[in-house]
């Protein structure tokens, strides 16, 4: 429907007498006046204009003085309650084709929304009194309207309605000389296969205006945008309409200037920006330069290799929100179960793209995110824990019963000098700042030192020092890290849960008066000693965490282990196979797979 003459960039114009049967043509396709008589919808053409608003330009605000009522032709609004601060009442999107300020028409009130372009959008702006004028004359155009503003309000007021799926993204590059268009174009073919409509603009068939990409955007569930560096006039267009900004650079080449996206973009909402940093396809590491570290307007570092399928479909996967995030719990020893429960996965066909966790659950998801395979990881834990036990280096104690120094060798030994926002997939973890007395989300800096600090249990091991902080186990806060995960809006969560021990009793009676050989020999056939007794006082302030975090998921895997101990490292094998073999039964008898976790047809739960 888009036509040439329709607007005037960034102004208003009246709708003219000639353009008249194609404006009626158009309401009368739209759902909301579905079944209204052509003379009645004439009506709300009675001093109609066409206004058009760049991105980040107020479309609708009720201190105006110009009461109206606006429908969408093209673009998209963001929209928040008129009386709340800037962000805190966000509401539902509004998309070509919905009503915005009708329900102030309707109540006889300034409009109650503000709303802000989050495209280049145009909007038929009618004044209140013939839209009122039309209601008044209208039963079924009443009808109509009022079902229209129900379900926006239904949609608008549901919890997350505001957060919208990434449709639009414009790939960007950093680099001379990069051909985006492969990658892209590959992406695109992987996200077809899954039965999305994906439609791929490129710099030799891009629109000469913004409202066609609006129309493609209607059609299609993904639209991806390339880019050139010698076009910046459709570099400039792209970004300003799209929903993620996406700036892949090789490392080794020469760097081009970056975009403002901020001033392209204007005062408004701005995309999510990722960075992607395409290395050789022999790459052993990845390589963060240095002028990317700690930039705060970067939603997510990524990492892949060029040419590598398995790493473009997993970049196709996050950048449209249908990539899977597993979440692991600590647990000690019997955190060796989240293993088999990734190798039960994997085996599905259902792939892991993000990982977080805490103390033994984020160990174990740092080495997915390592993309380890199964039998290495297997390795690397036998060499951390089974092989000796790394809780051995006693100390008077001071801060610690243990000194800590066996445990951080081991770390450092099996992961180096990696940092977190070098590793090949999304990985963070989880520890307790003592200092601010709040939860600390490990996203970049050394992986070893953050793994330390998020198995830190509070009098076994010394809590770690950063920039001042105190930090300890992540158990104290935040043991099972699902919101963390969550608020990526990356895809779809799985979380893996070591249940706790519910049967932490003992015989034990008058233990002050009991000699030390006593307690030695009671303390092995009972849950209470020094270790259990600071392990379960950690844990039990994040229990109901832990619960909240269990119904936030969208498929859940429990382990039972309560005939291993927390420091009970010999059980490794153990453990994992056991875990491998029931999370198997569970995936089978669930019917899980990829597609089910997307759609969020299956059981919450599974024990």
């Amino acid at each position: 429907m888009a036509d040439k003459k329709l607007v005037i960039r960034g102004g208003t114009r009246p709708v003219g007498e000639a353009e008249r049967p194609q404006v009626l043509r158009w309401l009368a396709f739209l759902e909301v006046f579905e079944d209204v008589p052509e003379q009645e919808l004439a009506l709300l053409l009675d001093g109609a204009e066409w206004a058009s608003f760049e991105r980040g330009q107020l479309a609708l605000d009720g201190r105006s003085a110009v009461r109206a009522v606006c429908i969408l032709r093209s673009g998209s609004l963001s929209t928040e309650l008129a009386w709340t601060p800037g962000g805190l009442g966000a509401m539902a999107r509004i998309e070509p084709g919905d009503l915005i300020g009708a329900l102030g028409a309707l109540c006889g009130v300034p409009p109650l929304v503000r709303a802000t372009a989050a495209r280049d959008s145009v909007v038929l702006r009618i004044p209140e009194r013939a839209f009122v004028r039309f209601l008044e004359s209208s039963h079924q155009g009443l009808l109509r309207v009022t079902r229209h503003v129900n379900r926006w309000l239904m949609r608008g007021l549901r919890a997350g309605a505001a957060k919208r799926e990434c449709s639009v993204i414009a790939f960007v590059a950093a680099s001379q000389g990069m051909d985006l268009e492969p990658l892209v174009r590959g992406m695109a073919g992987y996200l077809a296969e899954q039965r999305l409509a994906v439609e791929l603009v490129t710099p030799a068939d891009r629109p000469a205006r913004s409202e066609t990409l609006s129309a493609m955007e209607a059609v299609s569930d993904v639209v991806f945008l390339v880019t050139s560096p010698s076009d910046p006039e459709w570099t400039g267009m792209a970004i300003a309409n799209c929903d993620r900004v996406v700036i892949l650079q090789e490392p080794a080449a020469a760097a081009l200037p970056e975009p403002d996206i901020m001033a392209l973009c204007g005062p408004g909402q701005r995309p999510t920006i990722d960075l992607v940093l395409v290395h050789p396809a022999d790459a052993g590491s990845a390589q963060m330069p240095a002028h990317w570290v700690g930039r705060e307007d970067i939603d997510a570092h990524l990492h892949i290799r060029a040419g590598n399928p398995a790493d473009g479909d997993f970049l196709a996967r996050f950048l449209v929100g249908r990539a899977v995030g597993m979440v692991f719990a600590g647990g000690g020893a019997r955190g060796f179960a989240h293993l088999g429960v990734v190798k039960a996965f994997q085996e599905a066909g259902i792939p892991i793209d993000m990982t977080g966790g805490t103390s033994m659950g984020a160990i174990i998801g740092a080495g997915i995110a390592c993309k380890w395979s199964i039998e290495h990881l297997l390795e690397r834990l036998h060499q951390l824990f089974a092989m000796s036990s790394p809780m051995r280096d006693y100390t008077l104690p001071l801060i610690s019963i243990v000194r800590g120094r066996l445990v951080a060798k081991r770390l450092e030994s099996a992961f180096g000098d990696l940092d977190i926002e070098r590793m090949w997939r999304p990985f963070f973890c989880v520890s307790s700042d003592l200092t601010m007395g709040r939860a600390h989300v490990h996203r970049v800096g050394r992986l070893w030192r953050a793994l330390r600090a998020s198995s830190a249990l509070p009098g076994i091991l010394p809590p770690v020092i950063a920039n001042g902080h105190v930090l300890v186990d992540g158990a104290i806060t935040n043991n099972f890290p699902v919101d963390v995960m969550r608020d990526m809006e990356r895809g779809c969560v799985v979380g893996s849960n070591v249940r706790v021990d519910s049967r932490f009793i003992s015989a034990m009676e008058n233990i002050e008066s009991m000699s030390t050989w006593r307690l030695m020999r009671d303390m092995r056939s009972g849950p209470v000693n020094i270790f259990s007794v600071m392990s379960r006082t950690a844990t039990i302030s994040s229990m109901h965490q832990t619960q909240h975090s269990c119904r936030m998921v969208d498929y859940l895997v429990e382990s039972v282990s309560d005939d291993v101990s927390l420091l009970d490292w010999k059980s490794l094998h153990r453990v994992v196979e056991r875990s491998y073999q029931s999370t198997a039964r569970m995936l089978e008898r669930d019917g899980v797979s990829y597609a089910s976790l997307l759609n969020g047809n299956l059981c919450k739960s599974a024990a």
